[in-house]
């Protein structure tokens, strides 16, 4: 796996949605009530509905995973909140970037030959173990990682019309998997809240586990001694 400089675009780029890469499975935390909901016997599409319906009226959600943002693999381990902030890590080839995402902003730390390569060395130098400040218009794959209402958006959004297999389960968590197509699946806990618990596509590699909702998440927005602004980087 090699790194790319699309990835911290310093001028502004189009929206760009993310798709799957390869696949890595994890914990995923199970709804707080053992009852069963009796999801299993509603319609596919109700079942989508309400799942969906319910995801977006959480406050926060634990998501990682791995996919690809236009078509760099990245492995995403974020805390996102309602709110449109949110916290936490990718790993884009042997490189980890620290993210915290604000409304209209996104945070970035990472090791110094990150940046000589997104940008230049001199650009690096100027970093050193700052934070960098980039405009969320201008920077759409880190946005959507960063952001509760896009991953819902992107990983709960399939066309197409689900059928249903009942009796599964997802790291323990019983579900019913709707199969949006072929190679897609959405699983929903089938006890306590209907829930996403994780998002499949074969074609493409995609495991993206949704779990933690309405966990309470801490953002901490890098203090201004501690940023460089992105401007910073054109000039160096």
């Amino acid at each position: 796996m090699h790194r790319t400089t699309t990835w911290i675009a310093i001028a502004a780029a189009a929206t760009l949605a993310l798709t799957g890469c390869s696949s890595t499975s994890g914990s995923t935390t199970a709804p707080a009530s053992s009852a069963d909901n009796s999801i299993s016997d509603a319609s596919p599409q109700d079942i989508l509905t309400q799942a969906t319906t319910n995801a977006k009226a959480q406050t926060t959600v634990h998501v990682h995973g791995n996919g690809a943002c236009p078509t760099t693999a990245f492995y995403a381990d974020m805390q996102l909140r309602s709110d449109e902030q949110g916290t936490g890590t990718v790993r884009l080839g042997t490189d980890t970037v620290h993210l915290v995402t604000t409304r209209d902003a996104i945070y970035v730390k990472a090791p110094k030959p990150f940046w000589s390569l997104q940008s230049s060395p001199a650009a690096a130098t100027t970093v050193g173990q700052k934070w960098v400040r980039l405009a969320k218009a201008s920077n759409p794959c880190l946005a959507a990682l960063g952001s509760f209402s896009a991953f819902l958006t992107n990983y709960l959004g399939y066309p197409g019309t689900p059928t249903k297999t009942v009796g599964g389960s997802v790291f323990g968590v019983p579900a019913v998997a709707l199969a949006i197509a072929p190679s897609i699946s959405i699983w929903v806990a089938s006890r306590g809240t209907p829930l996403p618990v994780r998002v499949d596509d074969q074609a493409t590699g995609t495991r993206i586990s949704l779990g933690e909702w309405g966990t309470a998440v801490s953002v901490t927005v890098p203090a201004k001694a501690d940023v460089v602004d992105a401007a910073a980087l054109k000039q160096a």
